[in-house]
């Protein structure tokens, strides 16, 4: 059985850079505890790369916001997944909210990466324990 290794990174604006490691740290460590390291999702991802890209406006007006990414590297067995968050609804939001943002971002890279593996990776029951975990039923 393989395990999954969650890798929660960020391209995060300085303006925020604590709040998003907070929330970062607690996410991550509960989905690879609780979820990853209990569960059997297949064989073909071991290393689920998630970098949310949270820049502010200085950003965007300069043009310097990177692209959104979404590479599944099948000979690795690792993804590097990079969508954005909202920069302001996270800088201005709860920590709940701030978490919601998060496990949207973790939630859409999971759906790109069972799109894009077509077999040896459950994304719907992954994304199920996730929002089972979480409490977290929000659509979108």
């Amino acid at each position: 059985m393989t395990k999954i290794r969650l890798f929660l990174s960020g391209e995060v604006d300085s303006d925020i850079g604590h709040e998003k490691l907070m929330v970062s740290n607690q996410v991550e460590k509960q989905i690879q505890t609780n979820i990853l390291d209990q569960n059997d999702y297949g064989d073909s991802i071991e290393i689920l790369g998630v970098i949310p890209t949270i820049l502010g406006e200085r950003f965007t007006s300069a043009g310097v916001l990177s692209k959104e990414r979404k590479l599944v590297k099948h000979k690795n067995k690792s993804t590097d997944i990079r969508l954005k968050i909202d920069h302001a609804k996270f800088k201005d939001g709860t920590e709940d909210e701030r978490r919601k943002l998060l496990l949207e971002n973790i939630i859409k890279s999971i759906r790109i990466v069972g799109g894009r593996v077509k077999k040896g990776f459950d994304s719907e029951k992954l994304e199920a324990d996730i929002r089972k975990e979480f409490n977290y039923y929000d659509i979108f």
